[in-house]
């Protein structure tokens, strides 16, 4: 279960990032899903925060969850979908 839930938080919130479609809403679950990998999986390296920070940043869901907390706090941008329907529906 936690396979494909996970796969497919990555794959349907993917999507939405790229398109830059519910941005922020999409970035929460990437966030702790990025998190859960960084306490299970990659734990080796994570666990080098303080005492080696060169094998905490070579693992690859730390710059995934620096990506994704930087989308979530800035939102999307000018070029997106997200941009584009706000321009529409308000009409600023």
């Amino acid at each position: 279960f936690n396979a494909y839930l996970v796969g497919g938080v990555e794959c349907i919130g993917g999507w939405l990032l790229m398109l830059g479609l519910a941005t922020r809403l999409a970035s929460i679950p990437l966030i702790f899903t990025m998190i859960g990998a960084l306490l299970t999986v990659h734990y080796a390296g994570a666990s080098q925060i303080f005492t080696n920070p060169t094998a905490f940043q070579l693992e690859a869901p730390v710059t995934y969850l620096l990506t994704t907390l930087t989308l979530f706090c800035f939102g999307p941008g000018a070029i997106s979908l997200d941009y584009g329907i706000e321009k529409l529906v308000f009409k600023k």
